[in-house]
C-alpha cells in the first residue's frame, strides 16, 4: 500500500492538474491505482468528477466531512494494495493535514507558486520525513532566474528536496466552446457542430490595414469577436485556424458565412452583448477555468515529462 498525498497552502495552485497527471503516469506504468480528494470545500466541487472524466479510475467517495472519516475512505481504497493519490483540500488546518499523513503514512508533494515565502518552507517541514519533496506550477516565462537565484537556494537551506518547476500553460487557462456559449448567455447557430474544442485565444475582429487572413493567421484555436454584420470579416478569419466565432448584437450570421463555417466545422455563438461586454465576460469566466479537458491533461502530462525526473519521482513514491 502506498499513499501519495498532494497538498498547497492556498486554492489554485494546481493541485488537481498534479493529481490528476500523477494518477495518469502510474496507471499507464501497470500500477493498481485510485484517486480521490474526500474532504472538499464545497459540496459541488468538481474535482472529483474530473478525475472520474480524464482518468476512468476508480475515485474515492466525497464529500466526507472529517479526517478520520477520510483515513477510513484512504484503507477502504488501498485494501487490496496499489497507489491511492489524494488530493488534500485547501480548506483544511495545517494540524488537520499534518493528523491525515501521520494516520496513513503518507509521502506529501507540496504544490506552490514560484513566490515562496517563509510561510511556505514552515509548511513543509511541519510534515517531518513523510515531506517528499516540493513541485513549483506556473513559472512565469521570465521567472526562471528568480527561481535559481532565490527558490532553490531557499529550499537547499530548508533541506526541501524540488522535484521540478513547470512552466505556465496557457491551454489550462482555457474554455470549451460550450462553456462559452453556456457563460455568456448565448445559443450556438448549428447545435450539431461539436462545442467541446478549447479555446486557446481572442481577437477581435475590425478595421485595419493588411489583409484580414494575415493578421487572423497570428493566432491558433481562438475565438473571432466580431459583429453579426461583418461578413468580410468573419470569411477572412474563416481561413484560419479557427475554434468559433462569437457574433455581438443578436445578430445572426448572413447564409452563406453560416454555411462556409458549418463546412470547416466552426461552431458560431450568438450573443446579445456588444464587443466590450463580451471581453469582460470572458475574462470573468476565465477565472473560474477548471482542469477538466483531455487536451490539458496531455499537455500538463508533457510539461512533466520535460521538467520532472519521473522515473525517480515514480520510483519513490512506491
Amino acid at each position: 500500500m502506498s499513499v501519495v498525498y498532494v497538498i498547497s497552502e492556498t486554492g489554485g495552485m494546481g493541485k488537481t492538474a498534479f493529481v490528476t497527471s500523477l494518477a495518469s503516469f502510474l496507471k499507464e506504468q501497470g500500477h493498481r491505482v485510485s484517486v480521490s480528494k474526500p474532504i472538499t470545500s464545497s459540496p459541488e466541487d468538481p474535482d472529483p468528477l474530473i478525475f472520474s472524466d480524464l482518468l476512468n479510475l476508480e475515485v474515492g467517495r466525497s464529500p466526507l466531512t472529517t479526517v478520520i472519516e477520510a483515513v477510513g475512505e484512504v484503507d477502504r481504497l488501498t485494501t487490496e494494495g496499489g497507489v491511492a493519490v489524494i488530493e488534500g483540500s485547501s480548506s483544511l488546518k495545517l494540524t488537520e493535514h499534518m493528523r491525515f499523513v501521520e494516520e496513513t503514512d503518507a509521502n506529501v508533494i507540496l504544490v506552490t507558486d514560484q513566490m515562496l515565502g517563509p510561510e511556505t518552507l514552515e509548511f513543509a517541514t511541519s510534515f517531518g520525513d513523510n515531506f517528499y519533496g516540493l513541485v513549483v506550477n506556473n513559472e512565469t516565462h521570465y521567472g526562471h532566474t528568480e527561481v535559481e537565484k532565490s527558490l532553490i537556494p531557499a529550499l537547499d537551506s530548508a533541506s526541501i528536496e524540488l522535484l521540478g518547476t513547470l512552466p505556465e500553460i496557457r491551454a489550462l487557462l482555457s474554455l470549451t466552446v460550450q462553456q462559452i456559449v453556456d457563460g455568456l448567455g448565448g445559443r450556438l447557430t448549428e447545435d450539431q457542430l461539436d462545442a467541446s474544442h478549447l479555446v486557446e485565444s481572442y481577437m477581435v475582429g475590425g478595421f485595419g490595414m493588411d489583409p484580414g487572413q494575415y493578421a487572423f493567421s497570428t493566432r491558433v484555436n481562438k475565438a473571432v469577436i466580431v459583429r453579426g454584420d461583418r461578413p468580410d470579416v468573419q470569411m477572412s478569419a474563416l481561413s484560419t485556424s479557427l475554434a468559433c466565432f462569437i457574433l455581438t448584437r443578436g445578430m445572426e450570421p448572413i447564409e452563406y458565412v453560416q454555411y462556409e463555417a458549418s463546412e470547416e466545422g466552426v461552431p458560431i455563438i450568438v450573443v446579445e452583448m456588444d464587443t466590450l461586454e463580451v471581453m469582460d465576460a470572458i475574462g470573468d469566466l476565465q477565472r473560474n477555468a477548471r482542469f477538466d479537458h483531455p487536451k490539458k491533461l496531455l499537455q500538463y502530462r508533457n510539461s512533466m515529462k520535460e521538467n520532472i525526473d519521473l522515473e525517480d519521482l515514480l520510483a519513490g513514491l512506491l
